[in-house]
């Protein structure tokens, strides 16, 4: 979202014109900014979310995932400093002055410290505090409702009885 509303507010935007009657024009500065930027951000979070559970490995030992992370890094690098030419042209992307796409590059290097940092000191203590949330809503949802507690196949059970009676 920052790289959408980041584009608007340079002196050099302008608004794409946008004709209901025309093919949609999908190459446009928000388009290019948010593609540039996501282009990032996916291959970051694979390597900030291989680390946990169940791989447990750091990501460097895998050989094959190194690679691929490296190529689309490579290639991620080439589209956002490449303005012109034949990426650009199949991807579709606008052409920037020269420090915005350093100022992506400054964004996507922030967003890639902030990732690793959430995920090696925050995200176990924002996984407590969810799951100790979950426990308290579970208690506090116990008997409101329900005749016989979470044994609902128990009340089941004694209502196809009581209807075997009549």
């Amino acid at each position: 979202m920052w790289a959408f509303y980041y584009v608007r507010a340079q002196p050099w935007y302008t608004p794409p014109v946008i004709d209901p009657d025309a093919e949609l024009n999908s190459s446009n500065p928000e388009n290019s900014a948010v593609f540039l930027v996501s282009s990032f951000q996916y291959t970051i979070g694979c390597l900030v979310y291989t680390t946990g559970y169940p791989y447990r490995k750091n990501p460097i030992t895998n050989v094959w995932l190194m690679a691929s992370v490296t190529l689309l890094l490579g290639f991620s690098l080439y589209a956002l400093f490449t303005p012109e030419g034949f990426v650009a042209d199949i991807l579709g992307l606008v052409k920037f002055p020269r420090s915005f796409h350093v100022a992506l590059f400054v964004a996507v290097v922030i967003n890639t410290l902030l990732s690793f940092a959430f995920e090696s000191f925050l995200a176990k203590y924002v996984v407590k505090s969810v799951k100790g949330l979950q426990r308290v809503m579970r208690r506090s949802r116990r008997g409101k409702g329900r005749k016989h507690g979470n044994k609902t196949y128990k009340a089941v059970e004694r209502s196809m009885q009581h209807d075997g009676d009549a």
